[in-house]
């Protein structure tokens, strides 16, 4: 069996999906998309999903990639050119637990995330948190 050359790694909020597809990108020598960068502008401004889309078509178009997610307005698109599909399914607490962790070390450390943003004590407190 090759190894697989376009992989989607699929999951919830702190599943793991973006710490798995680096670490794969780095094993199999393959160019990995973090989703994040190509759904968030600057501000936390979410990118139009017509436009998401877009993007998303002209990676899957490549031979080689990863991608660390799949959401409702392009789902479709990497998995019909996946050649592997890992799901991390681990239970709710386990994901939530490492939701909680990460965002705490981010609000602590300032650390950014996609595009310039950063966690912020407001945007985990407000009703659009991430957590909630």
């Amino acid at each position: 069996m090759s190894a697989p050359r376009r992989v989607l790694i699929y999951g919830v909020h702190g599943a793991g999906k973006s710490t798995l597809a680096e670490r794969l990108a780095e094993h199999l020598g393959l160019p990995w998309y973090p989703v994040d960068d190509l759904l968030w502008k600057p501000g936390w401004v979410e990118v139009p999903v017509a436009q998401q889309r877009s993007r998303i078509e002209k990676i899957c178009q490549r031979d080689r990639w990863i991608l660390d997610g799949a959401y409702h307005g392009w789902r479709d698109v990497p998995l019909a050119r996946a050649d592997l599909v890992v799901g991390l399914g681990y239970p709710r607490w386990c994901s939530f637990w490492r939701l909680l962790r990460r965002t705490m070390r981010r609000l602590v450390t300032g650390e950014e995330i996609c595009n310039g943003n950063r966690e912020s004590l407001g945007s985990v407190l407000s009703r659009d948190s991430i957590l909630v």
